[in-house]
């Protein structure tokens, strides 16, 4: 098990379940900034938050960057005041800041990459929950060879000013888990139908943060079915050079190959993949989403496959937690993934209260377990799972780490993703009070169950 996200991978139809942990509970809800007939695929659909890309290359991307038809119209997730920008990245494009508070905190949604604005929508306004903001911005960009994709986007970022990250964005916090239910819902689709150049490397919707030291990412992907390599290594070059590299192993772990590799997302539609060695040029196509990845390749000099009926299926564990450089108090760190039907669920919960939100020496840790149906079950008292909603146990500042692990029987019907969630909150208080009360990050770490 690895930490995959400061609020972890949303799953599909888990929405109203952890609304409950954290949106709802903050006292809002926001709506996407875009509607469904509005968006693109000709680029990404919607690239992650967290990821390693562009200027964020060490830190982490600290929004989603959803993708719109050109001419598309942006709304406000929420009510709010404006301040509006110049785009830093776009000196021709505007960026939006949408100020709001709920509960005595201060929030910020920012909008980046905006081509122009509606009118009224000026700085000093005042925007309700739907209203026009704008148009997302265009962008012309050279995806393969001499293939020019003109595409239109903008950047979605959540900031929380009760928080402080020491990052560039030190602020911007995932922000999935405070959308309605009908946008984690619609954000799902979205998501399904998206792909992007670093998918094979951080291929899922929420990356963590800050926890990149040198500019390479590797991910493993382990044959689950099919006849091809038992397992692939994919190397993410995030430094100006930004090649990405591949090796091929057989079952008993000896190099059949190495290379690079030249992806061609296609999104809504096939992503082809070139694997080229010094044995000739493979073709392949390749879809990844989240913990699976399923490839097809050719033969050195073959033609490119047409579908995926000769695909080989691969399963990855999530990016490894380094809690020691982590940038929040409590970090979750785990023993494997995935895991299959009889295993036990393990991790270790690291506790730093020198970064704490607030200055407090005991404290009340929650742990929550929320399963691929939504379900969200609690660690109670006595150290079981229970559908009651309970804390753990009380914590002072002399614990560190916490042990977590528990017998946790399920079966091939419940594969998917299990997220285990991690939060401090002031001594006696109830969930209810999860945004006035916290005391910590929300932290999260994702299993994935092999079916």
């Amino acid at each position: 098990m690895a930490a995959d996200g400061r609020l972890g991978l949303i799953a599909r139809g888990s929405g109203a379940a952890l609304a409950a942990l954290s949106g709802a509970a903050a006292g809002f809800e926001l709506d996407l900034p875009v509607r469904m007939e509005d968006v693109g695929y000709r680029m990404f659909g919607v690239a992650p938050y967290g990821y390693h890309v562009a200027e964020h290359r060490v830190d982490g991307h600290p929004g989603l960057d959803i993708e719109y038809i050109p001419g598309a119209k942006v709304y406000a997730a929420i009510g709010g005041s404006v301040q509006v920008f110049t785009d830093s990245h776009t000196p021709d494009k505007q960026t939006l800041q949408l100020n709001f508070s709920e509960n005595g905190k201060n929030y910020r949604l920012v909008y980046t990459n905006l081509s122009a604005l509606e009118p009224g929508v000026s700085h000093g306004a005042t925007v309700t929950r739907g209203q026009i903001l704008g148009t997302a911005g265009s962008q012309t960009q050279i995806q393969t060879g001499n293939v020019a994709v003109t595409y239109a986007m903008t950047h979605f970022q959540l900031d929380d000013f009760s928080i402080n990250y020491g990052l560039s964005n030190t602020s911007a916090v995932f922000p999935v888990p405070y959308f309605s239910a009908a946008a984690q819902a619609n954000l799902a689709t979205i998501w399904s139908q998206s792909a992007y150049r670093q998918m094979v490397c951080e291929p899922y919707l929420a990356s963590p943060r800050g926890l990149l030291s040198k500019p390479t990412v590797i991910r493993t992907w382990t044959r689950n079915s099919g006849a091809l390599a038992n397992r692939i290594d994919f190397r993410c070059d995030y430094s100006d050079s930004g090649t990405t590299g591949y090796t091929l192993y057989d079952a008993g772990g000896n190099v059949l190959e190495t290379g690079t590799a030249t992806l061609n997302p296609v999104t809504a539609g096939t992503t082809t993949i070139d694997l080229s060695s010094t044995g000739g040029l493979r073709l392949g196509i390749i879809y990844v989403k989240d913990a699976l990845l399923r490839i097809a390749y050719s033969a050195a000099g073959g033609a490119r496959p047409a579908n995926f009926t000769a695909a080989s299926e691969y399963i990855t564990a999530g990016a490894a937690a380094n809690c020691a450089a982590n940038t929040d108090a409590v970090c979750i760190n785990g023993d494997r993934s995935p895991f299959r039907p009889g295993d036990s669920l393990g991790a270790t919960i690291v506790l730093d209260w020198s970064k704490l939100t607030r200055s407090r020496v005991t404290g009340d840790l929650w742990v929550a377990l929320q399963m691929p149906n939504g379900a969200l079950l609690f660690l109670d008292a006595n150290g079981n799972w229970s559908n009651a909603a309970s804390r753990y146990k009380n914590i002072s500042t002399g614990t560190t780490d916490v042990a977590i692990i528990q017998p946790f029987t399920v079966t091939a019907a419940l594969a998917g993703n299990y997220t285990i969630y991690a939060i401090l909150m002031e001594d006696g208080s109830t969930l209810a009070q999860l945004d006035t009360a916290r005391i910590s990050n929300l932290a999260s770490t994702v299993f994935y169950l092999v079916p």
